[in-house]
């Protein structure tokens, strides 16, 4: 057992992330104050902001509509990168919650519409060929 400093609560040591710089090997917050710290210092929001946002989204992908309980991690918060370049925003160019997958291939095509828009031509021009074969 070990008492989170931030909120003072005492909890099991695998509420603790590992740190090897403590003395017990466990870092000083627990990992829920750990995850408010880090959601408001990279994405200015408060846990509770992000809770409001995923039940906006019917707990969905906006883009790819799965359920959270169908994917392996969270959703991620996705911002506006002409906005805020980098994992850290100012917290007015959020667009919405993403699976790693979706969040991913925007990242991937560098938020270009132009290119969305051309990978989405190439993808539906080949749909119903069969799969291109090289010969040996």
């Amino acid at each position: 057992m070990k008492t989170c400093s931030r909120c003072s609560i005492e909890k099991p040591s695998n509420e603790f992330y590992p740190d090897k710089g403590h003395k017990d090997g466990l870092t000083s917050w627990c990992k829920n104050c750990n995850k408010h710290r880090t959601m408001k210092q990279r994405y200015g929001i408060t846990p509770e902001q992000y809770d409001h946002m995923l039940i906006g989204q019917d707990h969905r992908c906006a883009i790819c509509r799965r359920h959270i309980s169908e994917l392996p991690n969270p959703l991620k918060v996705d911002h506006d990168h002409a906005c805020c370049p980098g994992i850290y925003t100012c917290g007015n160019c959020i667009r919405g919650l993403l699976c790693q997958a979706c969040n991913s291939s925007l990242g991937s095509l560098e938020d270009d519409v132009d290119r969305l828009k051309a990978a989405i031509v190439y993808l539906e021009a080949y749909k119903d060929r069969a799969p291109y074969s090289v010969a040996l």
